[in-house]
């Protein structure tokens, strides 16, 4: 990737090298190019520049030598080239490769954001690495410098506002204290400054500030502080409340796509604007869909830049979901899927999700009645899939993109169709003109008449022709219009009835300018099952190192191939896109069992890293060129799994449609603690019940006594206890047969938790004795452990307490270094100790569990032992104490957004 950086010493980077530019006056005149970037330079404006007033007799002659160089210097650097233009020279370089480019894009994209964008203003200001332009001194050089320090302050001011604005005041405490000292006479700054001296308790430091600032403007300007000032001055000097920290609640959603670029469609936008002026007392569902069913027509991109103008007159959120109704794979998301989405976007933790589809359409109603929201529904299938997804109210607008005409949501839901056809001729050539420039296009107008004419009109034809002129500008308009005349399919596909054939000439001649590498990679594509891809993935479905997958990937974005802008690392495919390259895809076999070996060893990997101590399963070795990526911590496992659910289930059901049985269980196998942890259940059984299908076929019982045990447990977590009793009882009989002991163990731990949730304790401690004789004969002893400690919870439950089980649990445990183990059985102990009426050792013994867990950073760990560490202090009489526990449990349980926290919180107002 190519980088040239002005913002500290002037500096070029290709592919993570730095460039040798030579001296300072020959890096300064690359710094006035990069400076204008994409527009030519005069000679006599270079000259002036770099000299000022004092230019040497030969200026010109040095300037030339100075060019030659830098040329020969960048000749190996694909993105950038230094060109002669009439009267002058001219960088040509994608402006987002230049630091101070690429810095305002990312401060434009958090001031549209719509929530604080910390996070974008962040990686901005993380581009500043000193000085701009280092060294160089002339006063054009201090000129430009003094104008981007003016940007990057106020950069740094949004970012105190949106730290402000989020209640994270000590974060930003410093940076203003520093700006306050620089500028002292910047009202905006010291507002700033004096709000956050309140919210960080300060009001004392905030009022003495106040009162300096009104000395010194009365001292320098004879005047006194701004109405604004002097109103926060009195605020934080009476206390308002309205000053507090902002209390976090759960944010608006704002998931609309990022921008695109977009030309034309007037009358559309027109017609969209109508349409949301409809009588305000019913909902307005607008529904675009385009011309007999063409794709590539701009639906979703003409969606997305009418709902981004008006995101603002909706500011209960913007809901965006892509339904993949037309997906060549056949994978259109179900209502039940699809309100899952729209629900954890309303944030709605994965627990409160209902199973039903039904329970989920009238809980997603409720939430979204008489609230005033967008939602973008993309790539319908038919009415039946978007009815289900109608909000409950009458103030939003839903924009839905279609395949199809959706007449029957016209008829009977009252929604209003917008049919999207062709681009007009003057559409048209608006849009080869922004992507390639005015003077390009008028170079040869007959060619560039000729490309609209082949392209009839159609944004995405378009779209591919103009990135590949723009990519290649030694191609003439008239060496790309040649191209296309001789497909011999050209445009006549765009009047077929099949969708994938409509851009095909297009797409065939983009894909034959391709490197070897990238079209290659581009047809591995077409065999991954998911959603998107990591580089990762990529490099191991290629059997090729990341970086070269990472050069490959970067010219199929560029070339309009893939699609790489909606998250940073992960790939995706247009469904046009995506079928094509699976027309193109051969059967590799080896590339699909690469694939395979990556999702099955990463996640074991990951499954291996958030539980340690849970018993591991066998793997084969890795094909050649699979790269396996590895965790440091529980996070990074836990974040890989957040990533990668969305296709680990569509992996798994390749797999198992592919004859690879052994990986689909396998895979299957990995993500069932993080399931757990996440609430995932519907996930955890759809799995298993594949990967039990695939255990049956490949005829192993101790893979199939596997996945009955895990499909018969999911069953039991997701509340249908006849279906798990039947897969626990099958995985048990599959323990007995094959003499699996631990597998035996297992399914009676298993079904242990099945009656205690039945609230069967005396069932539950015999599974539990059960458990414990096999572990011990098997002479498994972290099971032996953690059924030691089981057993003595349901005794406690059963009214039967009895320390002995937890504390031979708990000299199992630390024998075996058993961290998680220890932290669940000082909490069982405190738990039989606080019922025996031994209030001092339970005290302890909580306190012991605590120690461990913050070690760990098991949050739900922790808020569990602190709930129960309260109720033992409200038992002992010391409701205060019981108050703190409470509190930081509530504290904990509402970041990690468990509706236990509400439960609790009802019990701290009881305490009064």
């Amino acid at each position: 990737m190519t980088q040239l950086r002005v913002l500290g010493d002037v500096e070029l980077h290709v592919g993570g090298r730095e460039v040798e530019l030579g001296h300072a006056r020959q890096r300064a005149v690359l710094a006035v190019l990069a400076v204008e970037a994409g527009r030519p330079v005069p000679v006599a404006a270079l000259v002036s520049r770099l000299w000022a007033e004092q230019p040497p007799v030969r200026a010109e002659g040095a300037l030339y030598n100075y060019l030659s160089r830098l040329r020969r210097a960048v000749a190996g650097c694909d993105d950038l080239r230094i060109v002669r233009r009439a009267g002058g020279y001219q960088l040509s370089i994608e402006p987002s490769l230049v630091d101070i480019f690429r810095f305002r894009q990312l401060v434009d994209e958090a001031r549209n954001a719509g929530t604080a964008p910390v996070a974008l203003l962040d990686e901005a200001l993380a581009l500043w690495r000193g000085r701009p332009f280092g060294e160089l001194d002339t006063p054009w050089f201090d000129q430009v410098r003094e104008q981007w320090e003016a940007e990057r302050r106020a950069a740094g001011l949004d970012r105190a506002d949106a730290l402000l604005s989020l209640g994270r005041a000590g974060e930003t405490l410093a940076f203003l204290r520093a700006a306050a000292a620089t500028e002292p006479l910047d009202e905006r700054v010291a507002e700033q400054y004096l709000l956050a001296l309140y919210r960080c308790g300060r009001q004392a430091d905030a009022l003495v500030h106040y009162e300096t600032l009104r000395r010194l403007l009365a001292d320098e300007l004879g005047a006194g502080p701004g109405p604004a000032l002097q109103r926060l001055h009195q605020r934080i000097l009476t206390a308002d409340p309205g000053l507090d920290m902002p209390r976090r609640t759960a944010p608006v959603p704002r998931q609309l796509p990022a921008p695109r670029p977009f030309s034309g469609r007037a009358a559309e936008l027109a017609a969209l604007d109508a349409l949301v002026e409809l009588d305000g007392d019913r909902q307005a569902t607008v529904v675009i869909s385009a011309l007999s069913g063409t794709a590539g027509v701009g639906k979703t991109s003409l969606a997305v830049f009418w709902a981004r103008q008006v995101a603002d007159d909706y500011p209960d959120g913007q809901l965006y979901l892509n339904l993949r109704g037309f997906d060549p794979g056949g994978a259109a998301l179900s209502s039940s899927e699809a309100l899952h989405h729209l629900l954890d976007g309303l944030g709605v933790p994965a627990p409160r999700i209902p199973r039903t589809p039904e329970a989920q359409q009238a809980l997603y109603r409720s939430l979204t009645t008489g609230r005033r929201m967008l939602v973008m529904l993309d790539n319908a299938r038919d009415a039946d899939q978007v009815r289900p997804l109608l909000p409950g109210t009458a103030y939003a607008v839903v924009l839905i993109t279609s395949r199809n005409e959706l007449t029957g949501l016209v008829v009977a839901d009252g929604a209003q169709p917008l049919v999207i056809g062709l681009m007009s001729r003057a559409d048209s050539y608006h849009l080869i003109v922004d992507r390639i420039g005015p003077q390009r296009a008028a170079a040869d107008p007959g060619a560039t008449d000729d490309l609209i004419r082949y392209c009839a009109g159609l944004p995405l034809a378009l779209a591919v022709v103009a990135a590949r002129a723009a990519t290649n500008p030694r191609l003439s308009t008239a060496d790309l219009a040649s191209e296309l005349s001789d497909s011999r399919q050209r445009l006549d596909a765009l009047a077929t009835d099949d969708p994938s054939t409509d851009v095909r000439a297009v797409l065939s001649w983009s894909y034959r300018a391709l490197t070897p590498g990238a079209a290659r990679l581009f047809r591995l594509f077409g065999m991954h099952p998911g959603p998107e891809m990591s580089v990762a993935a990529a490099a191991s479905l290629a059997g090729l190192p990341m970086a070269e997958v990472r050069r490959l990937l970067t010219e199929l974005t560029r070339n309009n191939m893939i699609d790489g802008s909606r998250v940073p690392g992960r790939y995706a495919l247009h469904d046009l896109l995506r079928a094509y390259a699976e027309q193109q895809a051969a059967d590799d076999e080896d590339a699909r069992r690469r694939m395979f070996d990556h999702y099955l060893h990463t996640a074991y990997a990951a499954a291996r890293m958030l539980s340690p101590h849970r018993a591991a399963i066998a793997l084969d070795p890795t094909a050649d060129g699979v790269l396996v990526e590895s965790f440091a911590a529980r996070d990074e496992a836990l974040a890989w799994f957040r990533r990668e659910r969305a296709v680990l289930t569509e992996v798994i059901a390749a797999a198992a449609a592919a004859s690879a049985d052994r990986h689909a269980w396998q895979i299957a196998w990995c993500p069932v603690e993080y399931f757990d942890r996440q609430g995932h259940w519907q996930d955890w059984e759809d799995t298993q019940r594949i990967a039990l299908a695939s255990a049956r076929r490949l005829g192993d019982p101790e893979a199939e006594a596997v996945c009955c045990r895990l499909l018969g447990y999911a069953c039991a977590r997701s509340g249908r206890p006849d279906e798990a009793r039947a897969y626990l009882g099958e995985g048990l009989r599959f323990g007995e047969q094959s003499g699996d002991l631990v597998g035996q163990a297992r399914a009676h731990s298993y079904l242990g938790v099945l009656n205690e949730r039945e609230h069967r304790y005396n069932l539950a401690i015999e599974d539990a004795d059960r458990a414990l004789a096999l572990y011990e004969a098997a002479g498994y002893r972290v099971g032996v452990a953690f059924a030691y400690n089981t057993l003595g919870w349901y005794r406690a439950l059963d009214g039967r307490p009895d320390l002995g089980h937890c504390r031979r649990a708990l000299e199992l445990h630390r024998a075996l270094g058993n961290r998680a183990g220890e932290a669940a059985t000082w909490d069982s102990l405190g738990y039989l100790e606080h019922h025996r009426g031994d209030h001092e050792r339970a005290e302890e013994s909580y306190a012991r569990a605590l120690v461990v867990y913050r070690e760990l950073g098991d949050r739900p760990g922790e808020a569990g032992t602190l709930t129960r560490l309260g109720e033992l202090r409200i038992d002992a009489g010391r409701p205060e104490p019981a108050r703190t526990a409470w509190s930081a449990a509530v504290a904990i349980l509402d970041e990690i957004d468990d509706p236990a926290a509400e439960q609790l919180r009802a019990r701290l107002r009881e305490l009064g």
